[in-house]
């Protein structure tokens, strides 16, 4: 990901070359089509590199399918003596039949991202053509 921007930077440097070179210059002997191009081109730039990055992530997510059987996760005891509450966020990886193929934790208590996972085992979603990601909050509280 460096190496693609500090690309950008460098070739958003040329740009700018040719839109503030004077006429004498080598860069400043462009016909005016080019200009064109060269400020089209800047626009351009600008909008890859100032745009909004949560157009990927609602990509990834390929659709929320409906949960047909859902498991409460089990509290840890640990977790209760110690007064651990929270939430803990997987993505899990639905196979087509409606069963969890893995479940990978984004976030959360590693005490309870256990009984989250144990949970999740035992979800059942809806079928699908095809395996489709779930993102799924689990909420503990005492």
């Amino acid at each position: 990901m460096a190496l693609l921007i500090t690309e950008v930077i460098y070739d958003a440097h040329w740009i700018s070359l040719i839109l503030i070179a004077p006429q004498n210059s080598k860069y400043g002997q462009l016909t005016p089509m080019k200009n064109r191009i060269a400020v089209a081109l800047f626009a351009l730039l600008s909008f890859v590199i100032f745009a909004p990055s949560h157009t990927i992530a609602q990509e990834s997510t390929e659709g929320a399918r409906k949960v047909l059987a859902r498991v409460q996760p089990q509290y840890p005891n640990i977790a209760r003596t110690m007064n651990i509450q929270g939430s803990v966020r997987a993505d899990v990886l639905v196979a087509p039949n409606g069963m969890a193929k893995s479940i990978e934790v984004k976030g959360g208590h590693p005490v309870l991202a256990q009984a989250a996972q144990d949970a999740l085992r035992q979800w059942k979603w809806e079928p699908s053509p095809h395996e489709t990601h779930e993102v799924v909050e689990l909420r503990f509280k005492l």
